[in-house]
């Protein structure tokens, strides 16, 4: 793999949780990332350094990663008069349909890659753009490239205090790093127990909007993570919210934050 260090990554990402994920794939693969937490400050770095291939998350509160992307092929008109600058935009986008793809290729993405992430997924797609960049850059172009610590075991332990976790999935994603196994889940845990608590003050005041953005926030950080019964419970929340018809939502709060508790104490006993 050609993980040339002097390739320039930006990683725009809102959710913490997700945005320790991101970075720690790409340190295994050789690659180190600047981070912004909104489009916003993603356009004010670019204001300060260049950059060459560009991570963004689609779904995100305030300029989102379609505006984005419409914001930086707008700048590289503005500065050459068409889209000339090599800067690689790949989508991390949870809802990967065939439509999502068109949508994400019709505002100037170059590539898109399902949520949650796989480690060699991303390895291969890196890959890709990485050869192109290094193509064009030894033929003088400028014009736009063309488009180890034992893992835990995963039965449960006597206190029952191990979480309903997809281990296969964590392991995989951590590359069987049970330091950062732990790391990532006492970030899910602190980031999760915020939005649960957002979930539940919106459904009190049926506020619709707040509703969703928070099902979803703890919805991608759960895939991210492998806590399945959360991410169910929250897609539902979130579907739901879109609906405007919040039923049965008791239910699933509960069901969040029984495996949320669950994943607490398997964090605090392994700590």
């Amino acid at each position: 793999m050609n993980n040339d260090s002097s390739l320039k990554f930006l990683l725009v990402e809102d959710n913490p949780v997700n945005q320790k994920v991101t970075l720690y794939q790409l340190k295994s693969l050789g690659y180190l990332a600047d981070v912004s937490a909104s489009g916003q400050e993603a356009l004010a770095r670019m204001a300060e350094s260049d950059y060459d291939i560009i991570l963004t998350n689609c779904e995100m509160s305030g300029m989102d990663g379609y505006a984005l992307t419409e914001a930086i092929r707008r700048l590289e008109i503005d500065a050459v008069g068409d889209r000339s600058l090599p800067v690689i935009v790949l989508a991390m986008n949870a809802d990967n349909t065939p439509q999502e793809q068109s949508r994400c290729l019709a505002v100037g993405m170059n590539d898109v890659l399902s949520k949650p992430v796989r480690k060699d997924e991303l390895a291969l797609k890196l890959e890709q753009w990485s050869q192109k960049i290094f193509t064009a850059r030894s033929q003088g172009l400028t014009s736009e490239v063309p488009l180890e610590h034992p893992a835990p075991a995963a039965s449960p332990d006597q206190d029952g205090s191990n979480p309903p976790l997809d281990w296969e999935h964590l392991h995989q994603m951590s590359d069987d790093s049970y330091e950062f196994e732990i790391e990532l889940l006492t970030v899910f845990v602190e980031d999760a127990q915020v939005h649960l608590k957002a979930v539940t003050t919106a459904i009190a005041e049926s506020n619709y909007w707040e509703v969703e953005q928070a099902a979803h926030h703890i919805k991608g950080a759960s895939a991210n993570v492998g806590a399945k019964t959360m991410q169910a419970a929250a897609a539902e929340i979130e579907q739901q919210a879109r609906r405007q018809k919040l039923e049965g939502t008791a239910q699933l709060l509960t069901e969040i934050e029984q495996a949320l508790t669950s994943i607490e104490k398997f964090v605090q006993k392994n700590s």
